[in-house]
């Protein structure tokens, strides 16, 4: 892989039993859970965040204050991109494409080149802002959504109003699309306490 570092590996497991006591984590306020998220789902990550203190974790909210527009630049940037990729195909076998892509696609291959410019200087803030945040915490915690998982039936169910669009398709990226866009590693954690068949998860960044 020719973006792999080539470089020694710590043997990280070795910290494994070693507790998280004084280990710094920063809640991302601009994550954390409205009054529209699944009680459950808002219950565990509190419930979570709980544990992780009583263990001898320093658990403070961090103001990520571009973090809000990760999802439309996710958008802007990678099906920019997609469509400059597939710019001929696009054109020479638009079958070959379920409708919902072709028309993402399509629409992306209009946007002007200063907008396209201008998300990815913010995506560059905002990735500063997250490094800056990672001086001060070893990592960055924050809900991966705001309500379980979909059923398969719910999931390849169509989508008849916007409503429905909004929800199924951009509503979990403001919680995962983030840390793709800044190129930091996350882990999704299952919640245990979750009563529902479905269980929420939730991100530790580092």
């Amino acid at each position: 892989d020719p973006l792999t570092a080539a470089v020694p590996v710590p043997d990280y497991t070795a910290a494994l039993g070693r507790g998280i006591r004084g280990l710094r984590i920063g809640v991302v306020r601009e994550l954390k859970l409205d009054g529209g998220a699944d009680p459950e789902v808002r219950a565990a990550l509190e419930t979570a965040l709980g544990v992780l203190t009583s263990l001898g974790a320093v658990v403070e909210e961090v103001s990520l204050p571009l973090i809000d527009l990760a999802g439309p630049l996710f958008v802007a940037i990678a099906d920019t991109d997609s469509a400059a990729v597939q710019y001929h195909r696009l054109r020479a076998q638009p079958q070959d494409f379920d409708s919902s892509t072709r028309t993402r696609l399509l629409s992306a291959s209009l946007l002007p080149v200063g907008l396209y410019t201008r998300a990815q200087r913010a995506r560059t803030l905002l990735h500063r802002q997250m490094a800056e945040a990672l001086t001060r915490y070893d990592v960055l915690f924050s809900p991966m959504s705001a309500r379980p998982a979909l059923t398969i039936e719910e999931e390849t169910a169509p989508m008849t109003t916007k409503d429905e669009v909004v929800r199924r398709q951009f509503a979990a990226r403001n919680f995962t699309t983030p840390w793709a866009l800044a190129g930091l590693p996350a882990a999704s954690i299952r919640s245990e306490e979750h009563t529902s068949e479905l269980q929420s998860l939730r991100h530790l960044v580092c």
